[in-house]
């Protein structure tokens, strides 16, 4: 009977980080093109999640949970749109697009090699 409850444990645990997972994903999806709101504030900044191991000395196991997530420092980029009202004098936006630093945009910057059949 307990290694029926620390399997359940151990999946219960798992599938709540994985949700905390794709939750933080889908808020970098939803604004993976956003600009600022005002001229020179920052726009939407990608977040990144880590995980962590945690002991549960009642069942004896290690069970993984949601870390610290943390915001992504890289340098913004920026499109061109000089008739956006945020743009500066060169005519270029920040914008929150990370495409090469996160393998669910890979396809942005990494061209699709056609597969053969």
């Amino acid at each position: 009977m307990m290694d029926f409850l620390k399997s359940i444990a151990i999946a219960a645990n798992g599938m709540r980080a994985q949700a905390g997972r794709m939750r933080i994903i889908s808020e970098n999806i939803a604004n993976s093109e956003s600009t600022a709101s005002s001229p020179g504030a920052d726009p939407y900044r990608r977040r990144i999640v880590t995980f962590h191991d945690e002991i549960n000395r009642e069942l004896d196991v290690h069970l993984v949970k949601l870390g610290q997530v943390q915001t992504d420092t890289s340098a913004l980029r920026s499109r061109h749109e000089p008739d956006n009202p945020l743009a500066d004098s060169k005519g270029e936006v920040p914008t929150s697009i990370h495409w090469s630093r996160s393998p669910i945009f890979a396809t942005r910057d990494v061209p699709m090699k056609p597969t053969s059949t």
